[in-house]
């Protein structure tokens, strides 16, 4: 009977190595696809990083732009200044047209007094 308590602890040694060593088999597979998720979360955290930061700095970028930019008090100011401008060259349009006209009859005159002398 001695013999057979000992045949049998040794069945229940090997059971129970052989459970151990699959539960480590277990363990080490599920440890390495856990490390090579987790690879892949550093790797796609550490690429919407770089896109945040990017975006961030194009950001910054347009906020500086948008505060440089002129105000809508701004471009009405801009507006009436060219509509005065706009005045003051049809008055100047006007001046020249009539000194102009004065000019060529000048011109007409004093061409037509050139060949009465002649």
């Amino acid at each position: 009977m001695h013999e057979f308590m000992r045949d049998n602890w040794n069945v229940i040694s090997d059971i129970a190595h052989f459970a151990a060593e699959i539960a480590i088999g277990a363990w080490l597979y599920l440890s390495r696809k856990n490390d090579r998720t987790q690879w892949r979360i550093e790797a796609l955290q550490s690429h919407v990083d770089q896109r945040l930061d990017e975006q961030s700095r194009r950001l910054a970028q347009v906020e500086t732009d948008v505060r440089h930019a002129p105000t809508h008090d701004d471009l009405g100011k801009i507006y009436d200044r060219i509509n005065t401008v706009g005045g003051d060259v049809r008055e100047m349009k006007g001046v020249l047209e009539s000194a102009a006209k004065t000019v060529d009859r000048l011109q007409s005159y004093l061409l037509e007094h050139d060949r009465k002398g002649s």
